[in-house]
């Protein structure tokens, strides 16, 4: 059910502006909100276009038990020639006022994340992108309950 709220959720922001989503994935941690270092997700983008640039965006749920104010990432892009390119990423989860950020329903947070936004895809093909959760000493993160990859239009404003 927690899936199925955080697709809607995503393609509800989506089609907020009308921008054109062309790939949309995500991965949930299981009941217990666990995910653990050996949990790498993998999202495949098949790339067919690249007139334009577009946003690579993150999308991660988390519960109000979420202990930390970061969330330290490393993504890993793998584009179709086999080339890798590492990136770490820190997810502010809490602003200087404690307070958590992203969209709140009960005890559920949504967090968009711009990865980048303005990527260009300078070929064609199927580019990886590999998540892995980096916060030192803590293994597993608790209470994460989805982590998504979306890569869309630029907005218009």
């Amino acid at each position: 059910m927690a899936h199925l709220l955080f697709v809607a959720f995503s393609i509800g922001i989506a089609s907020c502006d009308n921008t054109e989503v062309h790939y949309s994935g995500s991965k949930k941690f299981g009941e217990d909100y666990y995910w653990y270092k050996s949990d790498k997700p993998v999202f495949e983008v098949d790339i067919k276009q690249n007139s334009h640039p577009v946003e690579l965006v993150l999308h991660l749920r988390y519960a109000s038990s979420y202990l930390y104010d970061k969330a330290l990432l490393k993504i890993t892009e793998t584009d179709p020639t086999g080339e890798k390119i590492r990136r770490d990423v820190d997810i502010a989860i809490r602003d200087a006022k404690g307070e958590f950020i992203g969209d709140k329903g009960f005890d559920i947070i949504d967090l968009e994340y711009v990865l980048d936004a303005s990527k260009q895809y300078p070929q064609f093909g199927k580019y990886s992108y590999e998540i892995e959760q980096d916060m030192p000493d803590v293994d597993p993160l608790e209470f994460v309950m989805e982590i998504g990859l979306e890569v869309r239009d630029v907005p218009k404003k």
